[in-house]
Order: structure tokens, then C-alpha cells, then sequence
């Protein structure tokens, strides 16, 4: 990966965590060799007094400060947040995917969106691509979950 990303071995139950730079922030890549793999992860998101997480109508979360800068209504490509997933290393599809989850999140929300966690991406050991569910369970505690039958990547 020319020396750019970071890799967990074993993080969890046959699963190996890669941390990866962006445009904008990181990907996070879960390899999940096999059946045994979990079908559900969840983390803290660290917040801000007076920030809050916002589930978004396509599936992803929104960091919002209610006192914020509200912006006007964004214009978003048709397809601009959905570009392949397997292409986490080419900058003009990250700046595109990171500028229509923006605009997106921007359009759904009241107050300022600070940042934006995409809706997860399995991609399966066939190349298949699925959607995993990212689901706020507390103030700041994320869960997704997906299903696997063989191994896989999970993208986020």
C-alpha cells in the first residue's frame, strides 16, 4: 500500500483492521476472513459539548453543532457520493465521495455539519458490494452491522 496505511493485526475475532489516509480524514478497511468474522461492530465518537450525531436518510451520520452556520441548500450530483468503493486510493473520487456527503448531510440537517461518517461498504470475497446499517444506539456510540457468508472487506 506504499507505506501509507496502518494494519491491525487480528483487532478482533478473524478480523484485520486497515487505517488508511484521504482527502478528507481516513478509510477504515475490516478484513473478514471467514464465517467466524463478527457481524457487527460499534466505537465511541468523541463529541464536542453541544455537537451531535444525526442518522442520515442514505444511511450515513452526520456530526451537526446546533449552533453552527446553517448553509443553504447544496446541489448533489445523482451517483457523486456512490463512486466504487474499492477506489479508496485515487484523490479526485475521494473529493467527490467527501463533497457529496457534505452537501447531503448539509440538506438533511439543521445547524452546521462538521463532519460526515459515509455509510459502510462490505465487499464481499464473490466482489459483490453490500450496504451495512450504521445506527446511532446512544449520544455518541455507533453500531453497524452487515452480513457476511464468506470473507470480506468492510469500508468505511
Amino acid at each position: 500500500m506504499g507505506g501509507d496505511a496502518l494494519i491491525f493485526g487480528h483487532s478482533a475475532p478473524a478480523t484485520d483492521t486497515v487505517i488508511r489516509p484521504t482527502a478528507f480524514g481516513t478509510t477504515l478497511v475490516e478484513h473478514l476472513p471467514g464465517p467466524a468474522a463478527p457481524t457487527e461492530f460499534s466505537w465511541e465518537v468523541g463529541l464536542a459539548e453541544g455537537d451531535k450525531l444525526h442518522e442520515l436518510p442514505n444511511g450515513s451520520v452526520a456530526v451537526v453543532r446546533a449552533d453552527g452556520i446553517e448553509l443553504s441548500e447544496r446541489d448533489v450530483l445523482p451517483g457523486a457520493g456512490e463512486s466504487d468503493p474499492l477506489d479508496i486510493s485515487d484523490v479526485s473520487s475521494q473529493l467527490i465521495r467527501a463533497g457529496a456527503h457534505l452537501a447531503e448531510a448539509n440538506n438533511a440537517v439543521k445547524g452546521e455539519v462538521i463532519a460526515v461518517i459515509a455509510r459502510p461498504t462490505a465487499v464481499k470475497a464473490n466482489g459483490s458490494i453490500a450496504a451495512a446499517v450504521l445506527k446511532i444506539l446512544e449520544a455518541k456510540l455507533l453500531r453497524q452491522n452487515y452480513c457476511h457468508t464468506s470473507s470480506s472487506k468492510l469500508l468505511r
